[in-house]
């Protein structure tokens, strides 16, 4: 079992020899988050996908960000949606969340948007984020 952030946290990843700074906002203090965008060179929403009541929550922040918080400047951001704990029998179903979420719709007005689904805990297509993040660090 994994522990939420309940506040900000920053950490440092070393990948490809450079240094990145990782803004975490956990979800007692997420309706600030749509604060770090302005100075994000992307962002990574991560999403627990069997916390029923805090998915609702998720959800507005997310779309208040990608619908109204990303201006013109900010449009070509690259954006990553994580569905995480996709191992758990509790979690809604892909559909679902893909509709919530207006997967579709983001992928069709943001060429930089993209999502995946994650376990975490079992390391579960974990390295799809490595991946996404060196492909948005090189531009």
């Amino acid at each position: 079992m994994t522990n939420p952030t309940t506040g900000f946290d920053t950490n440092m990843l070393t990948l490809e020899n450079r240094s990145v700074y990782v803004n975490e906002v956990g979800s007692a203090m997420i309706s600030n988050w749509h604060k770090f965008v302005p100075d994000a060179k992307s962002i990574v929403f991560v999403v627990d996908v069997t916390n029923l009541v805090q998915l609702a929550n998720s959800l507005v922040e997310f779309l208040t960000v990608m619908r109204g918080d990303l201006d013109t400047e900010d449009a070509n951001k690259p954006v990553l949606l994580v569905f995480n704990k996709t191992d758990s029998a509790a979690q809604l179903d892909k559909a679902h969340l893909e509709a919530m979420f207006c997967v579709e719709e983001l992928m069709q007005d943001y060429a930089t948007f993209n999502f995946v689904y994650v376990s975490a805990l079992k390391n579960q297509n974990c390295s799809s984020i490595n991946e996404w993040i060196t492909q948005a660090l090189r531009g």
